[in-house]
C-alpha cells in the first residue's frame, strides 16, 4: 500500500495513525514498515498502545526504533 501511495501518517476520525493501530496487533513486520520515518511522538504513543495490549515483540521493536521510553503525554 505504501508503494501505491498510501499515507502512512494519515489519521482516522479518532486521530489514530496506522502505526498506533498496528501496535495493537501481532504484526511486527507491518509495524516495522510503519515505524520507518515515524515521529518520536507517534512511536512513543504506539509503544504505550503495545504495552497496554501486552505485545512484547512490538514493544521491543518500538523501543529499539526511536520511541521515547520516558514519554509523558
Amino acid at each position: 500500500l505504501c508503494e501505491a501511495g498510501a499515507d502512512r501518517f494519515a489519521r482516522d476520525a479518532e486521530g489514530q495513525t496506522p502505526l498506533r493501530v498496528c501496535a495493537k496487533y501481532p504484526h511486527p513486520r507491518v509495524l516495522a514498515l510503519l515505524l520507518h520515518g515515524a515521529s518520536e511522538r507517534d512511536a512513543s504513543a504506539a509503544l504505550f498502545v503495545a504495552a497496554l495490549r501486552g505485545r512484547a515483540e512490538n514493544i521491543r521493536l518500538l523501543a529499539g526504533g526511536g520511541a521515547d521510553l520516558e514519554h509523558r503525554g
